[in-house]
């Protein structure tokens, strides 16, 4: 933990900060390395078929009654499968009490390079982060990966088997050890923490996926987007996740610090709207997902109040 203060005057809005009152959201990453049975064929975004995949998978792994509908089930909030995938908001919550579903606890990181066919016995792989109490069900979500190969994703449905799991140990790509073989234990470490490094004069942030944001009731488009569209997303985001899913809730001055992000100006803007859509088989509906793609630059002092909160962003 970082006893650091940080002072930063924007528009005298903003005073001193101290890092220990920062995000502090326990994440576990990992990563499954599969290999495929028979010729696999990824769609271009394939986040989406593993997330419809892991979703299947886990409510077979976990689902006691068969219900077809969670909501009906006496079992709703005391399941692993909805706390993960659906999330719903505590009855005592004092927030998000109208909307149907929290912030989920979890996240999904295809592979990014241009590779997207596997032959028989090609390996490939796919990443997964958990936040706060969701890291305990980590052996289910390993049993689910191991059923999912038989399913088969992609275009073909190609099956696959699970022969590994790494987990990353810090923010660092050497620090990936294994954790489950087949046939083995699952030996799992205990999260982390992503506490930030000194502040950097620059900070370029690249969108590798379609980032979908709306202000006013409006999606924001390349032309449109400045800073503070992003920054009060992703202060929202994290405050959620870990009011649901940690134990300390975060506390910063909100309001503040939104309005301070409007007065960061970018550097750099290099995005372009990229349409893309995508078929919901729970909700059986088409779901438009376009988005930013693209990358934007930071400079100067001003960005230090935001700092931690961008660097817990990347997970």
């Amino acid at each position: 933990m970082l006893n650091t203060t940080t002072t930063c005057d924007i528009g005298n809005m903003i005073g001193e900060y101290e890092f220990s009152k920062l995000p502090h959201l326990p994440v576990g990453k990992y990563q499954f390395n599969f290999q495929a049975l028979e010729s696999v064929q990824l769609p271009e975004y394939a986040g989406s078929a593993w997330r419809g995949l892991f979703g299947h998978g886990l409510k077979r792994t976990v689902c006691v009654t068969r219900e077809r509908r969670c909501e009906n089930c006496l079992l709703h909030r005391s399941c692993i499968y909805p706390y993960i995938f659906e999330t719903p908001p505590p009855l005592n919550t004092t927030r998000m009490r109208r909307y149907p579903a929290a912030p989920h606890p979890f996240i999904i990181y295809p592979q990014t390079h241009e590779q997207r066919l596997f032959e028989t016995g090609e390996s490939f792989s796919v990443q997964l982060s958990l936040f706060g109490r969701a890291t305990a069900h980590l052996p289910y979500i390993v049993h689910t990966f191991q059923l999912i190969g038989s399913r088969g994703i992609g275009r073909g449905h190609g099956r696959f088997q699970l022969n590994e799991v790494q987990q990353q140990l810090r923010f660092d790509e050497n620090s990936w050890q294994s954790i489950w073989q087949e046939h083995g234990h699952l030996t799992a470490h205990e999260a982390f923490i992503p506490e930030p490094p000194d502040c950097p004069s620059k900070v370029v942030l690249e969108f590798i996926s379609p980032m979908r944001l709306k202000r006013d009731g409006q999606l924001v488009g390349p032309e449109d987007f400045e800073f503070h569209d992003l920054f009060r997303n992703l202060l929202r985001r994290i405050s959620s996740l870990m009011y649901f899913h940690a134990e300390t809730p975060l506390e910063v001055e909100f309001a503040e610090l939104t309005q301070a992000s409007r007065q960061v100006h970018l550097q750099e803007k290099i995005l372009a709207w990229r349409d893309w859509t995508r078929y919901s088989s729970r909700q059986q509906t088409t779901m438009q997902m376009g988005g930013l793609k693209g990358r934007i630059a930071l400079e100067g002092t001003h960005i230090a109040p935001f700092w931690p909160f961008l660097w817990l962003g990347q997970w």
